[in-house]
């Protein structure tokens, strides 16, 4: 018998989708990250996460899985359902929008981006990341999905028409006669996107509490941040809390670094610096390069992680990513008729086939993953169905269990999410030792 679904996530990435989904998790409630959009439907959880794996697609693509998704959602009678975005705003965000507003049709989609736990906050309608406008920092030189800009209505004008305003704290403090009458006034005159500012946890709890008691229907849009709140908002009924997980390995942890995020390879540099962990990189260039010469390089990456497994090392396996390295795979990547995108598609790509290759020796006791594109590549290709989300290690970097065949302990992260240590940790997390 299907079991009821209390709740739904629709994210646009992977690590996004396990990060947002484990706040559900440790509430109690069971929470599942299922990777076919049709198999949802028959499985017993409580809150169910959805990754249309649409941050790097063409707008109108992004609109499309986000309209699908949501409305299978809605034919399933899951009527709360809240769409996860990026806490630094990359990828399709007012597509993505308007495919939930469009579905759902709301008085007002509510979209609360700050994550002040993890240094992501919003001011007069600005997004900041560590005290800096999100423009100005490496997000705008991301490869794939550069953020150039720090005002969150002139990203979403980007791709929607619809008309957005900013609700400040201050407007949350004047309280919540004040407030209704002036969403009544912004409904009148075609408002439909309100943009919460919250510089702190309070502001974030102040804003659901004021309108959680207006007479407006309201879908929520936002980061992990937010999400922590979302069962209290909707009154989901929440369960007796999880214990902590224990776990425990005799077998070596591979660590898959793919995010050219400078926060993760500073990561990757302390667990380097800080343990035995044996380190292969892959030369990123060689996934567009001849096929000789990426066939070469991948056997030589398998050849060196796989000794150092049966040896019972850890390994950490990582992307070269240095200014010159990426510039070299851009290049060979042109002269071989490669687009940008096709780039770092194809690193990806030869990524998820190396690790695939490692998970079949059955050396490896547990895996620690972190950039969303290479995760969602390694389960695609190792035939990993989804995650069962159990807790977090750290703030927005959780512990889950492979659904396949086997089942195995890993954690997940987005590139700019964890503390230096947080590599060393995982492993000794998941290799069950006390930390």
């Amino acid at each position: 018998m299907t079991q009821a679904i209390e709740f739904a996530i629709v994210a646009d990435d992977l690590t996004g989708a396990n990060d947002s989904g484990v706040q559900f998790a440790a509430k109690g409630l069971k929470t599942g990250v299922l990777l076919n959009p049709h198999s949802f439907d028959t499985l017993a959880y409580d809150v169910i996460v959805t990754d249309t794996d649409s941050r790097a697609l063409d707008p109108q693509e992004a609109y499309d899985s986000v309209f699908s998704q949501v409305t299978h959602l809605k034919k399933m009678g899951v009527e709360r359902i809240f769409k996860k975005i990026d806490s630094t705003l990359r990828g399709n965000i007012g597509a993505e929008m308007d495919a939930l507003y469009d579905v759902t049709l709301p008085d007002f989609l509510c979209i609360a981006i700050a994550y002040p736990t993890n240094k992501r906050t919003v001011k007069d309608g600005k997004l900041f990341l560590d005290g800096l406008p999100v423009g100005e920092t490496e997000i705008a030189r991301d490869p794939k999905n550069a953020v150039t800009e720090s005002e969150i209505a002139a990203i979403i004008s980007l791709q929607s028409r619809r008309e957005s305003a900013v609700i400040t704290a201050k407007m949350i403090k004047d309280g919540a006669d004040w407030l209704q009458t002036h969403l009544l006034l912004l409904k009148k005159t075609g408002v439909r996107y309100l943009i919460f500012d919250a510089e702190t946890e309070v502001e974030l709890m102040a804003l659901l509490e004021t309108m959680k008691t207006l007479p407006f229907s309201t879908q929520w849009v936002g980061s992990a941040g937010i999400a922590s709140y979302m069962p209290t908002f909707y009154d989901v009924d929440l369960h007796d809390q999880v214990p902590a997980v224990k776990l425990v390995t005799h077998k070596p942890i591979l660590t898959i670094v793919g995010s050219v995020n400078r926060h993760s390879r500073a990561q990757l540099d302390h667990l380097l610096e800080n343990s035995t962990t044996y380190p292969v990189a892959f030369h990123s260039a060689s996934a567009v390069d001849t096929p000789a010469k990426k066939h070469l390089e991948k056997q030589r990456v398998i050849t060196e992680a796989t000794t150092a497994l049966i040896a019972h090392q850890d390994v950490v396996l990582y992307s070269t990513a240095t200014t010159e390295a990426i510039q070299l795979a851009r290049d060979i990547g042109q002269h071989n008729r490669f687009s940008a995108n096709a780039v770092s598609e194809e690193i990806v790509k030869t990524m998820g086939e190396i690790c695939d290759a490692l998970l079949q020796t059955d050396t490896i006791g547990g895996l620690v993953m972190t950039g969303g594109d290479t995760a969602k590549k390694i389960c695609t290709i190792s035939d990993i169905h989804g995650f069962e989300l159990l807790e977090e290690l750290q703030i927005g970097v959780p512990i889950a269990r492979l659904m396949s065949d086997s089942p195995l302990y890993a954690i997940t992260k987005a590139g700019g999410f964890g503390s230096t240590d947080v590599f060393l940790q995982a492993i000794t997390k998941l290799k069950g030792a006390t930390q």
